[in-house]
């Protein structure tokens, strides 16, 4: 009598049976990149670990990156948190913010402040290379001495370039003569860009320390004045370098850090799973992994139909009681036929 199905499965199944490996020859798992290595030794093979390494890199560059772009949001975001606080804000007498000549806190960019001196339109310096308005034009830079001799250095605004030859400025209107009460927003001195000094009344930067040497006066080297009005008013003004509050979109930052962050995602992704078809792949004669893939296959099939499964069903031939069999655990049965 030959045994039935069930007899078969009860019998692989005996206790003497368990554990036994399947005889594979070595050949048979042998390949270039897994050097004939099963379980996860494979990983330790020369291109394994060539890739192991590759794929750290890829994710400490992807994580250096959102650091680096969440750090920059971060400062964008003070930045414009300084902006909203002063901006508008009263303004306040010079000394207050500036109380000497080097003074100048982060804290109190932009914050108006009000100063009463005499501009020197013969000291005047051009900022090159800046825009104005839609062009690129020079900034305009006038020495405003006060009544205690110290100089600030204000931005009267910007002229375009002289049509003649764009190198030079075009003729800036006169600021008001005699004693001028101006308010303006305090700015932090720039750094000097590169080696460029002073050339006649052109500067490449509004370095203070650079413009206070040429002045040779008391001037203020940690901030000057950006203009926002003058009493008495000019008869023409240049024109403003601000014409809103100067916030920063931090938008292209958050959009860096989603991209970096799903990249990381995806290639890490890809890199686990071609990881695993190679552990599956170096160890396909492994009765475990065969029990591990037939634990798996019965966890699927214990999961109820979808309704999208039910529709296929139907569509194939299943009638309605067949399908509700199926939902309730019974052997599957075979398509209704149509009678001939």
């Amino acid at each position: 009598m030959e045994p039935s199905a069930n007899d078969l499965v009860s019998t692989r199944s005996a206790p003497e049976f368990r554990g036994l490996a399947i005889p594979v020859p070595t050949a048979a798992t042998y390949d270039v990149a897994t050097e004939g290595r099963t379980g996860w030794r494979f990983v330790l093979t020369r291109r394994w670990i060539a890739f192991v390494v590759g794929a750290l890199v890829y994710a400490t560059g992807c994580a250096a990156g959102v650091i680096w772009q969440w750090q920059l949001g971060q400062q964008i975001a003070q930045f414009n948190a300084t902006v909203s606080r002063n901006f508008d804000a009263a303004a306040v007498p010079l000394d207050d913010i500036l109380p000497t000549l080097g003074s100048y806190r982060a804290a109190e960019q932009w914050r108006p402040v009000t100063a009463t001196g005499t501009y020197l339109t013969a000291d005047q310096l051009y900022v090159s290379e800046r825009t104005c308005g839609s062009d690129t034009g020079f900034e305009v830079l006038t020495p405003l001495r006060l009544t205690d001799d110290r100089m600030l250095v204000v931005d009267r605004g910007c002229v375009a370039s002289s049509a003649a030859n764009p190198t030079l400025p075009s003729r800036a209107a006169r600021p008001p003569a005699g004693l001028v009460t101006v308010t303006a927003r305090v700015v932090a001195s720039e750094s000097a860009k590169g080696a460029a000094a002073i050339s006649g009344n052109q500067v490449a930067a509004i370095d203070l320390p650079q413009i206070a040497r040429k002045l040779g006066a008391s001037t203020f080297t940690g901030a000057y004045g950006m203009l926002a009005s003058e009493q008495p008013t000019p008869a023409r003004s240049l024109h403003t370098v601000l014409t809103g509050r100067p916030t920063v979109d931090a938008s292209a930052q958050l959009g860096t850090i989603f991209g970096t962050a799903l990249y990381a995602i995806v290639g890490l992704g890809i890199f686990a799973y071609a990881l695993r078809e190679k552990f599956r792949f170096v160890n396909r004669f492994d009765p475990r992994l065969w029990r591990r893939e037939l634990k798996r296959i019965q966890r699927l099939a214990r999961k109820p139909y979808t309704d999208a499964e039910i529709e296929d069903m139907q569509v194939d031939g299943y009638s309605v009681a067949a399908i509700r069999a199926l939902a309730a655990g019974a052997a599957e049965p075979e398509p209704a036929r149509e009678l001939e």
